[in-house]
């Protein structure tokens, strides 16, 4: 059987529709807690949001270090 983690671009790969998904449900929820006015919505979209920019910002950079 062969061992994927060895493979750095295959591991990064995975993280980018999980930041993309992470962002989109935290601009929704955000948006919801604006339009409702619920601090309940609007701390989930900053929550979602902060977990996924980092990871969005990390992946995205590791890429374009090793396309170089």
């Amino acid at each position: 059987m062969r061992n994927l983690c060895h493979n750095p671009t295959m591991t990064m790969t995975a993280f980018i529709p999980a930041s993309i998904a992470l962002l989109c449900s935290g601009v929704t929820f955000l948006s919801s807690g604006l339009a409702l006015n619920s601090p309940t919505f609007m701390i989930l979209g900053a929550v979602f949001m902060a977990v996924g920019t980092p990871m969005a910002i990390v992946t995205l950079t590791r890429r374009t270090a090793r396309a170089r």
